[in-house]
């Protein structure tokens, strides 16, 4: 008789059962947050920032080079400047297109302030300029409605400091020694 009093026990009476009911609710959370993004943009599920090596250099008609990491893989390009706690003044990261497109930034899990330049033929088409960071998605995104064929992230009033403006060419060489323009 006492057996069967246990094996239909209401439910109701477990004393976990509001605990189990909250560990399953806040995990789902969890998962449907970290699953689904708004539209164009990736995951940025970055465990670690990335550090690329410094293999151009951007010469200013002013005679400043800034030295830059290239972004040329799709997941390099995807993480960007990610979780980066600073970008040393005269430094950013080269980011380019083939064939141009028009793409979108966004400030997502970036801890630091960035000007981001935008590139066409070798042109510079759009500048937004001291982007803040961006800690919780949706996060707004950045760029012109124009093909672009490289966009170039530095430190937020790097623009403005060396007098960077839409409608100026830039000429990147690359460290080894082989120049390239960008057209």
């Amino acid at each position: 008789m006492s057996r069967n009093r246990t094996a239909n026990k209401d439910s109701s009476s477990d004393p976990f059962l509001g605990t189990k009911f909250l560990t399953l609710f806040l995990g789902c959370g969890f998962f449907v947050c970290n699953t689904f993004l708004p539209g164009n943009v990736y995951s940025s599920d970055v465990r670690s920032p990335q550090y690329l090596p410094l293999e151009a250099r951007w010469c200013l008609p002013i005679g400043e080079c800034l030295l830059l990491e290239i972004a040329d893989t799709i997941e390099e390009k995807r993480i960007g400047l990610m979780e980066r706690s600073l970008i040393h003044s005269g430094t950013g990261m080269w980011f380019q297109f083939s064939p141009a497109e028009i793409v979108r930034f966004w400030m997502h899990k970036t801890y630091i302030p960035l000007d981001i330049v935008f590139l066409s033929e070798g042109l510079i088409v759009a500048i937004e300029k001291s982007l803040k960071p961006c800690f919780l998605s949706p996060c707004k995104s950045y760029g012109p409605n124009k093909l672009v064929d490289s966009v170039i992230e530095l430190e937020a009033g790097a623009v403005e400091r060396l007098g960077i403006k839409v409608g100026d060419f830039v000429n990147i060489e690359y460290i080894s020694g082989t120049s390239k323009d960008i057209k």
